[in-house]
């Protein structure tokens, strides 16, 4: 799939964006001190620096498509797709398609009425095959309508 996650960020607020600034962690230099001529410069961990990447999240029935790249701490919630090569830097919406670098909002894949009815559905929660005699190429609504018929769960407003 490619799917790859900032790794980390840099600090911006040394005096340096150099590598130099923070040893073991650098491109370049690989010693915990850098030496000129007698002098030694003292290097520190770039960890000491930047705080760990925040978890992200990934809710039901997402959909990721080959190679993008997603922002530590954002949400992908339910239902949501993410196109090809995306740079995701913000959460994305319920059953939204985005896509782009940065990544934007192209479009839903349902209508408002539709994607409330579906998170209080929570189709994942049951067994698929409780969904066997029901055509899958009928009109979402349809289909969310025979569910609710065929599973018999008057109580749920879905």
């Amino acid at each position: 799939m490619g799917l790859k996650f900032y790794s980390h960020s840099s600090p911006f607020n040394l005096i340096s964006t150099s590598s130099f600034t923070y040893g073991k962690n650098a491109y370049i230099f690989k010693y915990d001190n850098l030496k000129y001529g007698n002098n030694e410069f003292k290097t520190t961990s770039h960890n000491e620096f930047v705080l760990p990447p925040a978890k992200t999240i990934v809710k039901d029935d997402v959909y990721i498509c080959t190679n993008p790249c997603l922002k530590p701490g954002i949400t992908l919630n339910t239902g949501c797709v993410v196109t090809q090569n995306s740079l995701v830097t913000k959460d994305v919406p319920h059953y939204a398609v985005v896509g782009s670098n940065p990544a934007r909002i192209l479009k839903y894949r349902f209508d408002k009425k539709t994607i409330q009815r579906l998170l209080r559905f929570k189709w994942w929660l049951y067994n698929f095959v409780d969904f066997k005699n029901i055509n899958l190429k009928t009109d979402i609504n349809v289909y969310l309508d025979e569910v609710k018929k065929g599973l018999k769960i008057s109580k749920y407003k879905f």
